[in-house]
């Protein structure tokens, strides 16, 4: 079969256009793999008129993966191929076809040797410059087709180490070379062209993966860390807010916390030193970089080192408490100053702070700050933001924001003054704390460790369930309780109602939102249910029923004392027209207000 291919292909390498190469690619790609080598044989007078377009390029690539099973027709080809592997590897879809050549060859064949070092080698400033030609020198690295002149190809790029550095394929190559380097002696001419250009490499986003590298590779040695350290320092504040050279400052400064790195005791003393003066450096511009969106990183790494500027710095950051807290990436640096600032600058800073405690803990940024204050503080240094703190419980708890802060409050206080604060600032205002979803959450850490806590909320639970009782046992249709409440409360309404009534009441809950929710309570024996007369339009509000929510339609309103409306039809139309079916049958009014309850259910989920 193979044979009688052969002979329909084009007579001359001139015949095999861009339809021939597609033909042929397609009859080689759906032959057996048995008998595609045959065919590709064939194919080998026209391996250099595929060189000249691009379907013969990804005729080529074809040919190979044919070839590849077959070493002496793979030799032949790789022959064929030879003094045009840089050719391809420049080529966006030649690429493929050398990468699919590398992976084929054997690193004992001396076709390889002529391919890998004569070509490749001899090529690779070019090829490393280019993306694809980049990846073929990363693949026939991984195929160890460089064994033994790895130097030779680091020496051949380090006089262009800085521009492959900048570029992400290059970037990716060179750092394949240092982390897979035998001996330090293969890179250090590498490293040290690095080095030098350090800085403006930190910048970018490909160069900075190499700076980080440098930092980290396995044969980095003391002098490395000392001698990219000292490079970046001239430039330390321009480098601290760039997005990409933070990180490597960072790093810089945190390498005795790095255990991928080195430890406290392996740094020498010039990396230290070297340390200590980046430090200085930035310290020295704490106020610009406290605000900054990359220099407060920096900053929190450098307020580490007891440096002689960094005293000053702190006196000047705790100054600006109030104007740091407020500010998204401030307020990290303000708690970081608070936990290594002395015991007067904290007390200060606590004093600045409680100015405007409450607006503060209100605010999201500042409440990170003033939980921040409240661990790193003792009692006696956070005395006054503490009282401002105390005398607001009760209004902090109910928003969202400030009950987390008021939550940590009371989190350090020891449990026998925690106690004392509950009852005195918490237990006189129970009755409010529970219609806000926020309080809940104080109000269950509060219940953890005061039992009169506890009993007060009992006490509100059975004051709500009794005012259900008395409207059971009332003649009034319709029960609202009037001003919002919290989704807890309206729970353990719908929970009380379902256990104790089973379905003789209905219980809803309606507002556009969780917050403005209004719950009501309904009597099954054919009392209107009307909407109060100041309820928003219900057209995007929730109905709940028997603990299901479902959306309500369109057409539910509010309209001149009618019933409330869902899809066209009024409770009470509906419920009178089952009742009438019901009593036919003699049924219950409990069978009744059922299928009223999931005629309701079934009108309202098709909307």
């Amino acid at each position: 079969m193979a044979g009688g291919m052969a002979r329909t292909l084009p007579s001359s390498a001139s015949a095999l256009d861009e339809a021939a190469c597609a033909d042929l690619r397609r009859r080689l790609d759906q032959l057996p793999a048995e008998q595609r080598p045959a065919l590709a044989s064939s194919l080998l007078p026209l391996t250099d008129a595929m060189l000249a377009s691009q379907s013969g390029l990804l005729l080529l690539q074809s040919m190979l993966r044919a070839a590849a099973t077959v070493p002496f027709l793979m030799q032949e080809l790789a022959q064929r191929l030879s003094g045009h592997c840089v050719e391809l590897s420049l080529s966006p879809v030649g690429f493929y076809a050398a990468r699919t050549l590398i992976g084929s060859l054997e690193p004992e064949w001396a076709l390889t040797q002529r391919l890998a070092h004569d070509e490749l080698l001899l090529s690779a400033p070019t090829l490393a410059r280019s993306p694809t030609g980049a990846r073929v020198l990363r693949y026939a690295l991984g195929q160890n087709l460089f064994e033994g002149e790895r130097e030779r190809l680091i020496r051949s790029l380090v006089p262009h180490a800085a521009e492959l550095a900048g570029e992400k394929n290059g970037s990716r190559l060179l750092r394949a070379l240092l982390e897979e380097a035998q001996t330090r002696a293969e890179v250090a001419e590498l490293e040290a062209a690095l080095i030098s250009h350090t800085a403006s490499l930190a910048c970018s986003e490909a160069g900075v993966l190499v700076v980080s590298t440098l930092l980290a590779y396995p044969h980095a040695t003391q002098q490395t860390h000392t001698a990219l350290i000292a490079a970046l320092r001239p430039r330390a504040l321009e480098l601290a807010s760039d997005s990409h050279a933070y990180h490597v400052l960072q790093s810089c400064l945190l390498l005795t916390n790095k255990s991928k790195l080195l430890s406290e005791s392996e740094l020498s003393c010039s990396v230290r030193e070297e340390q200590y003066r980046l430090a200085d450096a930035l310290i020295v511009q704490s106020e610009s970089l406290a605000t900054d969106t990359f220099g407060s990183c920096v900053l929190q790494a450098a307020l580490f080192y007891p440096v002689p500027a960094r005293a000053t710095a702190l006196e000047r950051l705790v100054d600006r408490s109030d104007e740091l807290a407020r500010c998204v990436y401030g307020n990290h640096v303000l708690q970081h100053v608070i936990a290594h600032a002395s015991s007067e600058q904290r007390h200060r800073a606590c004093s600045l702070l409680a100015t405007h405690a409450v607006e503060l803990a209100s605010n999201t940024h500042a409440s990170f700050a003033l939980q921040g204050a409240l661990r790193a503080s003792t009692r006696a240094e956070s005395e006054p933001l503490y009282n401002v703190l105390v005398a607001a419980a009760a209004t902090l708890a109910t928003h969202r924001i400030s009950s987390i802060v008021l939550q940590q409050l009371l989190r350090c206080t020891p449990v026998d003054e925690r106690v004392a604060l509950i009852d005195a600032h918490m237990l006189p205002h129970v009755a409010d704390l529970l219609c806000s979803d926020s309080a809940i959450f104080v109000l269950t850490d509060c219940a953890a460790v005061s039992p009169a806590m506890v009993e007060a909320i009992r006490v509100q639970q059975r004051q709500l369930e009794r005012t259900i009782d008395e409207f059971a046992a009332s003649a009034e249709s319709t029960l609202v309780f009037p001003g919002r409440m919290s989704a807890y409360l309206r729970k353990r309404a719908h929970v009380f109602v379902r256990r104790r009534y089973g379905r003789g009441l209905l219980t809803m809950s309606i507002g556009k939102t969780d917050e403005l929710r209004v719950l009501h309570i309904f009597k099954s024996d054919g009392a209107h249910a009307r909407l109060p007369e100041n309820a928003p339009h219900a057209d995007a509000t929730s109905l709940q029923l028997d603990g299901r929510f479902a959306p309500i339609s369109n057409g539910a309103r509010r309209s001149n004392g009618l019933a409330l409306i869902v899809d066209g039809e009024t409770l009470d139309e509906m419920r009178s027209e089952v009742v009438a079916q019901d009593a036919s049958r003699q049924g219950s009014m409990q069978n009744s207000l059922s299928e009223l309850l999931n005629r309701i259910y079934n009108n309202s989920a098709r909307v």
